[in-house]
């Protein structure tokens, strides 16, 4: 009975702390930040206001509807898409959708396009260029419809003028919009006038080329296939540029893990250090039964149904990392945080990396044409440029590490040549570097592939240290409150980093369900879009960069960016979806993975919570 009254007056502070961690988990990870997209609303224009949280909550509704694509095929006829098949069954699109998606790109090009009026001049290039590039694939169909029309006119046929007259008003909507770009560049934002009236052009725009295409097939009595087809090309040639967005979104899942471990860990830190030893102790109990399941669920039971597959390799790396890890006493924090400009860094450079290789095989393709056409061999050059691009393509993420590792001990010996602190960024970026390196070489196929490991295997590898040093820690009395919410910090934060793996099983009841790329790409993108006020500065307002445009612009990407991910998703282009998954998942391995090893192996006082500061 003694006994029993210590535990019944712990009872109701215990339900009241998870009452309290469960409020404040969503109203610092959910509701704060679907409620204004982390942007700062207040004190700004009306029109910004409106259109701020009408981006953000269409993007929130697209990602749902993301997750239930095939209504789409359920409610509307089948358009097959003959000519962009890689499978014996073929692809096959919703006719419903088609104008659906045209508007919905109309929407994120007039946010793209009313960001870049009042960007720096480069931004403004790159958005202009990009939506040319999209118009260019879109309406090509439109000018192969005008080419015939004017052969079947000149033969003296009688014909409509259907696709002349689209063509007609394609070319006027392009000369208003760049007259309006002209006329609005060197004013003030005012969303209020310049966002209605782009919209109307862009959609005249590209409407004009959907009913124009339409009309004249319809003529030629053929089937709308086209329509469709112009509208996967014009994605396609698009497509390239949506990776930096797919990478930050899977970096940001990490990022969240970070964020939730941080709400639990700065209530086990308060009780710890309360000095009330029966929450101590309880807490201490709590934690090594984690560990204990954890143990059971990874080792025990896979071994007792023999089906534990396991590399020497990733054994080995794994057990001294993490040996150090757990053996190391928690260090103070770092005199920084990881800057939040690193990780949109990270992914274009990785993205460069990417675009670097495309470009050298259109260079390798425009060689061969030319040899052919010169009449010469070109052997040489050719090889020459076959090598480079097969090596390009094997080790560019370990050329982006190399270069990483580099750029953080130059930070690191310019910080010590001037008496400061290795700044987090340097930190970072050497740990980003030789995480990526490593990564590389230990792929299947290269030449340490016998230390190749999945992020499962390192978690597993850290469960029995993690309570092996619980109990060292308990048996020489030496267990304080900050070593109890380290070991916490930590066995949490790979717990929860191990739900990206979880999405993924094809057994799980969620993604057999809706789609392993579908779910995955829907949560990784939604905790980027909460993030994107801190990440991208979109709260900063400079005179050459107002915050309108700022806002603007990211909207405008991410819309782009989900539209494009619900099309393929409802054409059920399989090989699509899996690579804008890769993406992802490729951003959440080799950008996120590092920030989180980063916040544990400098027992980050964010993670501890210990600090309620922000990551600027």
């Amino acid at each position: 009975m003694p006994a029993a009254r210590p535990l019944a007056r712990l009872a109701r502070p215990a339900g009241q702390g998870g009452w309290h961690l469960l409020r404040n988990v969503w109203e610092t990870i959910v509701w704060s930040n679907v409620r204004a997209g982390s942007v700062q609303l207040r004190g700004t224009p009306l029109s910004f206001r409106v259109l701020m949280r009408f981006g953000l909550w269409l993007t929130i509704g697209l990602l749902a509807g993301l997750l239930a694509a095939d209504l789409w095929r359920l409610a509307s006829p089948l358009l097959p898409l003959i000519f962009y098949s890689d499978s014996l069954s073929g692809l096959y699109a919703p006719r419903m959708l088609v104008p659906v998606v045209i508007g919905l790109f109309a929407l994120a090009w007039t946010y793209l396009l009313v960001g870049a009026l009042h960007a720096p001049a480069w931004i403004a290039l790159v958005v202009w260029l990009l939506f040319l590039l999209f118009d260019a694939g879109f309406a090509v169909n439109l000018l192969t419809g005008l080419l015939s029309e004017l052969g079947l006119l000149l033969a003296g046929l009688r014909f409509s003028l259907w696709t002349s007259l689209a063509t007609l008003v394609h070319v006027t909507a392009w000369l208003l919009l760049i007259a309006t770009a002209l006329l609005r560049r060197p004013r003030a934002p005012r969303l209020g006038l310049e966002f209605p009236i782009l919209l109307g052009l862009v959609a005249l725009l590209l409407f004009s080329s959907y009913f124009g295409n339409l009309i004249g097939n319809r003529a030629f009595e053929s089937e709308t296939v086209s329509t469709a087809l112009q509208l996967t090309q014009a994605l396609q040639a698009l497509s390239t540029f949506l990776m930096p967005f797919l990478l930050i979104a899977g970096a940001e899942a990490a990022e969240f893990g970070m964020t939730v471990t941080e709400q639990i860990t700065a209530r086990v830190r308060r009780a710890s250090a309360s000095g009330a030893r029966w929450g101590w102790v309880l807490l201490a109990t709590a934690l090594a039964g984690f560990l204990v399941l954890r143990l059971f669920s990874q080792w025990i039971v896979p071994a007792w149904r023999r089906e534990v597959s396991w590399s020497w390799g990733a054994g080995l790396i794994a057990v001294i990392v993490l040996i150090a890890l757990a053996l190391r006493r928690p260090a103070a924090a770092a005199a920084d945080s990881v800057p939040a400009w690193v990780v949109p860094v990270a992914a274009l450079a990785l993205y460069a990396s990417l675009f670097v290789i495309q470009l050298l095989s259109l260079v390798e393709i425009g060689a061969a044409v030319v040899s052919v056409l010169l009449g010469r061999g070109g052997g040489g050059v050719l090889r020459g440029l076959e090598a480079l691009y097969g090596y390009l393509v094997r080790w560019n993420e370990a050329g982006v590490g190399a270069l990483a590792v580099l750029l953080g001990l130059g930070l690191a010996a310019r910080a010590r040549w001037r008496g400061r602190p290795v700044p987090a960024a340097s930190r970072y970026a050497v740990l980003f570097g030789v995480w990526l390196i490593v990564w590389t070489a230990t792929r299947q196929g290269e030449w340490l592939d016998a230390l190749e490991f999945q992020y499962q295997d390192l978690a597993a590898v850290a469960t029995p240290i993690l309570l092996a040093a619980l109990a060292a820690l308990v048996l020489a009395r030496r267990l304080s409150p900050r070593a109890l919410t380290y070991l916490t910090a930590v066995a949490l934060l790979l717990w929860i980093l191990e739900f990206q793996s979880w999405l993924s099983d094809p057994l799980s009841p969620l993604s057999g369900w809706l789609g392993v790329e579908a779910v995955f790409l829907s949560v990784s993108i939604f905790l980027n879009v909460m993030a994107a006020g801190n990440r991208f500065g979109l709260n900063a307002e400079t005179a050459r960069f107002p915050r309108a445009s700022r806002g603007m612009l990211y909207f405008g990407y991410a819309l782009l960016t989900v539209t494009n991910l619900n099309w393929l998703a409802a054409a059920h282009d399989v090989s699509a979806m899996s690579l804008q998954d890769q993406i992802a998942r490729n951003g959440f391995t080799a950008i996120g993975l590092p920030l989180a090893f980063l916040a544990i192996l400098t027992a980050n006082r964010e993670l501890l919570g210990e600090s309620a500061v922000p990551t600027q």
